[in-house]
């Protein structure tokens, strides 16, 4: 047996252990949260601008082609798709459960009530707003929506007693499983398939992954990739303006979201934050757990009354589902904060920070489910998170603005507590 194998075997033996001791299936009463906790709320706003930026000027028919970058343009068409999370394992939207905002095309409103749009290519829902009318200028979207963070408690062992799906799995993660998660600039998906399945084989062992409960074999794999790791490496920057306001910068080389370094990753160890969320959410898919990819603006926890927002994180949430009691929980691994805090794998027997467990959760405001847009809009360059649909088509070198600012809302009295 190989050595990894016999970890996940002896991990096996402690969570039926476990499972002795609790008698099954979760060690709360009915209504309560026996696997994952949430505490410490916190409230935020978050306003987004998004603007096609540097596009160059479409030409009059006859005329002179246009060389330099311009601020405005002519289209016949524009719409902008904003991702939005409406709920995940750390988080939900407030009231109204949708972005409220509005297109502007030279500075006059055009479009104030955006499509919500669910596609199934896409990991979540994107809200939007589109204009028909031909038009010569600049425009952007401006919108806000609202939302609810908590800190993470999972108990270890009472999850380590949950056994797999037995019918099927709940439609939300079944949706998960059927959403590609690799895509456009990726090349070859099939190859990447094959690779993270092959490295499944490895780690756990042929025909093996049902051998273990899925939250053991979650926390298995989760270890394997921490070990795996090298180093990260940080690519692009993260400009804050004014009002720390977090924006991409389009003079980023290699851009801020770069993704399709897996193989990279798997071959050396050596990758971004986003490639490790993706590395683990593609194993977690290739042993049979509906995961996906979060994507979420942190804040300094030092100045949060005003919003200053760090930077992008990335992290994973798979899916463990009580089918006895037909609960889905979202369990949050952040596989990034995972590696910086400790190269070596921990007693897999033990709770692990930041996995399920996460201090800081309540800090970290999720706002996408996809790094680029998975369906027809496209994201400029830098690539990341908002899609564009511009009529005629823009050229490859266009590029994109994108603006998040989060701020604390008040809290109630009472407000501290767990979610719902």
């Amino acid at each position: 047996m190989r050595p990894a194998a016999a970890a996940l075997a002896a991990l096996c033996v402690h969570a039926a252990g476990v499972v002795g001791v609790v008698g099954g299936v979760g060690v709360a009463s009915a209504g309560e949260r026996p696997y994952l906790s949430l505490e410490h709320q916190r409230r935020w706003q978050v306003d987004v601008v998004a603007s096609p930026g540097a596009l160059r000027a479409v030409p009059e028919a006859g005329a002179e082609p246009v060389d330099a970058d311009v601020e405005t343009f002519r289209f016949a068409s524009l719409a902008v798709s904003v991702p939005f999370v409406a709920s995940s394992g750390t988080g939900r939207m407030l009231e109204p459960a949708a972005p409220v905002g509005r297109l502007l095309v030279n500075g006059r409103p055009v479009d104030d009530s955006p499509e919500i749009v669910r596609d199934p290519r896409a990991s979540g829902p994107y809200a939007r707003w589109s204009t028909d009318v031909p038009f010569l200028g600049t425009a952007r979207v401006e919108c806000s929506w609202r939302m609810q963070t908590h800190r993470t408690v999972y108990d270890d062992d009472a999850a380590s007693t949950v056994a797999w799906p037995a019918v099927a799995w709940p439609d939300d993660a079944q949706r998960v499983l059927d959403t590609p998660l690799f895509r456009a600039p990726v090349d070859d998906p099939d190859r990447l398939g094959r690779a993270l399945d092959a490295l499944v084989e490895r780690w756990v062992g042929a025909g093996r992954t049902r051998a273990a409960r899925p939250a053991v074999l979650a926390k298995f794999l989760a270890g394997k990739v921490q070990g795996h790791v090298r180093s990260i490496e940080r690519r692009g920057r993260v400009a804050t303006a004014p009002r720390s306001r977090l924006r991409f910068d389009p003079g980023a080389e290699p851009p801020l979201i770069e993704v399709g370094g897996l193989e990279r990753l798997i071959e050396t160890g050596r990758g971004t934050e986003h490639d490790l969320a993706l590395l683990l959410a593609g194993l977690y898919r290739a042993a049979g757990l509906p995961a996906r990819v979060v994507v979420g603006v942190e804040v300094d926890p030092d100045r949060a009354d005003v919003g200053v927002n760090e930077g992008l994180r990335t992290w994973v949430e798979w899916c463990l589902y009580d089918e006895e009691r037909d609960a889905a929980h979202w369990i949050p691994v952040d596989i990034a904060r995972m590696r910086v805090h400790a190269s070596r794998v921990a007693d897999l027997g033990r709770p692990w920070r930041f996995f399920g467990t996460h201090p800081g959760m309540d800090r970290i405001v999720p706002v996408a489910f996809d790094l680029e847009p998975a369906f027809g809009p496209r994201s400029l360059r830098p690539p990341g998170l908002v899609g564009f649909e511009l009529a005629p088509a823009p050229p490859d070198d266009s590029s994109q603005t994108l603006r998040y600012d989060v701020t604390t809302l008040p809290m109630r009295a009472g407000d501290r507590g767990g979610g719902p």
